[in-house]
């Protein structure tokens, strides 16, 4: 596992234990991560301060998120931070039909 994969998965945790309460983590590259657990889905975004993130930035952290979620289209947004994001919904329900394969 990476260090991707560990944060990921830490993050993900953290969110489902705090139902509504962003946990957000910045990279070393300057990239933000924001993860966020509502009753059906988790909301996961990532943004840069001044610019847009790269598609390959977005696919890289869908591929290390803890279950296989593809790579889904991002919506993207300017947020109240004034930082460029991708943000994507990912049902919950995903989760618990990958726990019982």
């Amino acid at each position: 596992m990476s260090k991707l994969d560990d944060m990921l998965q830490q993050m993900l945790d953290e969110a489902k234990a705090r139902d509504k309460v962003p946990q957000k983590r910045k990279l070393g590259n300057g990239l933000h991560i924001t993860l966020t657990a509502y009753r059906e889905s988790v909301v996961l975004a990532i943004s840069r301060d001044t610019t847009f993130p790269s598609e390959q930035e977005w696919k890289t952290v869908c591929n290390h998120f803890p279950y296989y979620i593809g790579v889904p289209m991002p919506i993207k947004f300017t947020d109240n931070d004034h930082r460029m994001a991708m943000r994507a919904e990912v049902p919950s329900r995903q989760f618990v039909a990958q726990k019982l394969l």
